[in-house]
């Protein structure tokens, strides 16, 4: 038991650590644009057989290439709307997830 919690906290520690390298390269690295929200709700089975919802944001942005993108939302906010203009981040070697920074 105590090897799972050994293994666990180090899988957590990982997964920080990927998240500060990756914040410090979007912040050094990432190309600012603006785009238009989508916003997608499913239904959903969850594992107690009950339909539940399932919100996904998109963001379709014009990228440094001229490219029409379409972008899963990383860190999006629950007041985004179908049709918002956004202010988002990304990195041109992932240009698939985008980084909400405002409205």
């Amino acid at each position: 038991m105590l090897y799972f919690f050994i293994v666990f906290g180090v899988l957590i520690i990982i997964g920080y650590i990927y998240t500060i390298i990756y914040q410090k390269k979007l912040k050094k690295d990432g190309i600012e644009t603006e785009g238009i929200v989508r916003v997608e709700v499913s239904d959903i089975m969850s594992a107690d057989e009950f339909f539940d919802k399932r919100t996904d944001y998109y963001v379709t942005y014009i990228n440094e290439k001229n490219e029409k993108i379409e972008a899963t939302i990383a860190n999006p906010k629950k007041d985004l709307k179908t049709g918002n203009k956004i202010k988002i981040k990304y990195l041109p070697n992932n240009p698939k997830y985008a980084y909400y920074i405002k409205k």
